[in-house]
């Protein structure tokens, strides 16, 4: 991927003026907020390397502005935005979902990377007809995502009862419901399938054909800062239209003439 990166690095010809720019080039180092625990987003494996869609991001828009190193941070869910409002990071690229109340709370969305949709892990012996068969459930929630609003939405207008129980991070969910101290793990589809890809006993699980909701996740930088918004989005476009010409590898002379067509 370093060629496809350089693509990027050609694609931005930047003169550090602007805050964020300029801090994250005097450092040399873009710090990303990531999960860092989440198959094919951002993992982390025994040598501290990461990998995953998420974390290629981060570092395309290292490569981008031209700095040599990205630093990823583990975030929790009720952490991350906190985290990017404070300065800890420069970027999060951490499956958030763009909603209208993050973006007028002080966040910039950079624009949809992923679509996916709340769904359900239930236990394989769990049977399920009609969304009936929900009544009395508890669910099982991680704090800090939109999962308690999408389960209200979609089960108060069909007036069906449900309890939430809300841990404070993956591993509190994830230990609960393997104890059965709940029954429904309710996360975005694509997070489900890499969490039950990771459980000791995977085909004791299953994943019902259901999305109660919308998630188009976003990287996500801070409202204040106008160039820095640029450069996160048009990476993420320049990145897309690299996909949609089936290009993911090309010699630095190559990437400097698709840089330009392109633009």
């Amino acid at each position: 991927m370093k060629t496809l990166f350089f693509t990027l690095w050609a694609f931005f010809s930047i003169t550090a003026y602007s805050s964020t720019l300029s801090e994250v080039k005097a450092k040399d180092e873009l710090s990303c907020g990531v999960s860092g625990s989440l198959l094919g987003f951002s993992k982390e494996d025994t040598n501290g390397k990461y990998y995953g869609f998420d974390v290629d991001y981060c570092r395309a828009v290292a490569s981008a502005i031209g700095v040599s190193k990205v630093k990823f941070v583990n975030l929790t869910a009720k952490e991350r935005l906190g985290s990017l409002k404070s300065g800890e990071v420069d970027i999060l690229s951490r499956t958030t979902t763009w909603t209208l109340s993050r973006d007028t709370d002080g966040f910039d969305f950079v624009g949809t990377i992923f679509y996916d949709g709340e769904g359900f892990m239930v236990p394989t012996e769990f049977v399920f007809k009609e969304y009936e068969s929900f009544t009395d459930a508890s669910f099982c929630l991680r704090e800090g995502t939109t999962s308690s609003q999408n389960l209200n939405k979609f089960f108060t207008p069909k007036g069906i009862k449900y309890k939430e129980k809300v841990y404070p991070n993956k591993d509190a969910v994830t230990k609960a419901y393997l104890a059965g101290d709940c029954q429904i793990y309710v996360l975005d589809t694509s997070a489900l399938m890499s969490l039950k890809a990771s459980l000791p006993s995977p085909e004791k699980h299953k994943i019902l054909d259901i999305k109660i909701s919308k998630e188009p996740l976003s990287p996500v930088v801070r409202d204040n800062d106008a160039q820095w918004l640029d450069i996160t989005r048009w990476t993420l476009f320049l990145l897309i239209q690299l996909e949609e010409k089936g290009i993911n590898q090309l010699s630095n002379q190559d990437s400097r003439a698709i840089a330009l067509k392109i633009t």
